[in-house]
């Protein structure tokens, strides 16, 4: 009986329970909201092209005025893939999106896939996963030079050719 009367003072007072500043259920609402924009993208890019396949990931880490201050996205795809085009876009489409405010960063990750040909492509999308909380901006884990030429060098060299 105790209880009832302490929850019931409780809600006739105002007092709310407290709630994290970040949920997880919000960021998939917002991102569900934003679909049509994701698959647009990845159509616009891709429908030019023929067997097209990938995966990939989208890094963000959302400031605490529920603007996202960086984004990676990362994508392993076919030879037809243009891959540069589709991840600026993604990167673009993203950076438009606006999450609730929050008094932390929050880093989060979303791996998506596509497959098909021109008009028939099928794309799917994870869960986000939010891999961090902080209270200072994060540095990412990313090498910003983790996808360029460079990386894997030596074993790009081209051998040497000795003509007579």
């Amino acid at each position: 009986m105790r209880s009832n009367s302490i929850s019931s003072r409780s809600r006739s007072s105002g007092l709310r329970r407290k709630t994290p500043n970040w949920s997880i259920v919000a960021v998939s609402k917002i991102l569900q909201r934003h679909r049509a924009k994701f698959d647009s993208v990845f159509r616009d890019v891709l429908m030019s092209h023929r067997d097209v396949s990938g995966k990939g990931a989208m890094l963000w880490i959302l400031g605490p005025n529920g603007r996202v201050d960086d984004v990676r996205v990362l994508i392993r795809s076919s030879f037809n893939t243009p891959e540069n085009d589709l991840r600026d876009r993604l990167v673009s489409t993203l950076r438009s999106v606006y999450f609730n405010d929050g008094k932390q960063y929050l880093r989060l990750r979303q791996g998506f896939s596509f497959e098909g040909n021109y008009h028939n492509l099928k794309i799917q999308y994870e869960r986000p996963i939010m891999t961090g909380i902080f209270s200072v901006y994060p540095v990412p884990e990313i090498d910003v030079l983790a996808d360029t030429f460079f990386v894997n060098w030596p074993k790009q060299q081209i051998p040497a050719i000795l003509k007579n």
